[in-house]
C-alpha cells in the first residue's frame, strides 16, 4: 500500500472526515497507511487511494474448503447485544465466493442468537502443521429460509448435515471487511 504523510492533525482530519475537535491525537506516527481509514486518502504522489476489496488468495480458499478434512476446524467469535463474547467451532465453514464465507449453524444456540442481534464476527483459520492462520472479520448474515439458505446446505460438508437429520439449522453468510494474519492487516475495504 501506498504510505501517507501524517502532517498536520488538521490536515488529516480533514482528509479521513473527522472534526477537528476529533483529530485529537490522530498525529502518533510519521506515516499512516492507507489501510487504517476507513475513506479514500491523498497518497504521497497526491493521487487518491481506492476503497479495497477483498479477494481470497488459492491458499486461503483450499484451507477453508478443507477445514473440516484437515481436522483444522475454522472458530467464530461473535458478541450478542449485551457485548458478551462467545467462540464456536464451525466444521462447515467454507469460502463462499472471493470474499464471503459461509458456514452452516445447526445447533442454533449462543452463535445463532448473538449473529442475528449483532453480525459483526470473526473467523479464525489456523493451521499448526504448516504454521499457517488467518482472521477475517466481517459481517455476518443469518438465513433461515431461502434459496441461499438451501445453497449453503447443498454445499456443506456431510458429516455436519448429519448432525442436523432435520435440517433445522440456518445458514451464515459472512462478508469478509478484513484479513489479518499475525500483526499485518493482509486486505482490508
Amino acid at each position: 500500500p501506498k504510505k501517507l504523510h501524517v502532517g498536520s492533525s488538521r490536515r488529516i482530519a480533514r482528509q479521513i472526515g473527522l472534526r477537528q475537535d476529533q483529530a485529537k491525537g490522530i498525529r502518533t506516527h510519521g506515516w499512516l497507511r492507507g489501510r487504517a481509514t476507513k475513506r479514500r486518502l491523498r497518497t504521497n504522489d497526491n493521487s487518491w487511494s481506492g476503497p479495497r476489496l477483498i479477494e481470497f488468495t488459492e491458499d486461503m480458499t483450499n484451507a477453508l474448503n478443507n477445514s473440516f478434512a484437515d481436522q483444522m476446524v475454522v472458530t467464530v467469535a461473535s458478541a450478542g447485544a449485551s457485548g458478551m463474547p462467545d467462540i464456536a467451532f464451525k466444521g462447515s465453514a467454507m469460502a463462499w465466493d472471493k470474499e464471503h464465507i459461509a458456514f452452516w449453524e445447526r445447533a442454533l444456540g449462543t452463535t445463532f442468537r448473538n449473529l442475528t442481534e449483532n453480525g459483526q464476527c470473526c473467523l479464525l483459520y489456523r493451521n499448526t502443521a504448516t504454521r499457517t492462520a488467518w482472521k477475517f472479520f466481517g459481517v455476518a448474515t443469518v438465513h433461515v429460509e431461502g434459496a441461499l439458505r438451501q445453497q449453503v446446505m447443498d454445499r456443506t460438508v456431510q458429516a455436519e448435515l448429519d448432525r442436523d437429520p432435520e435440517r433445522k439449522g440456518a445458514a451464515v453468510v459472512v462478508r469478509v471487511d478484513k484479513i489479518v494474519q499475525g500483526p499485518n492487516v493482509l486486505q482490508e475495504r
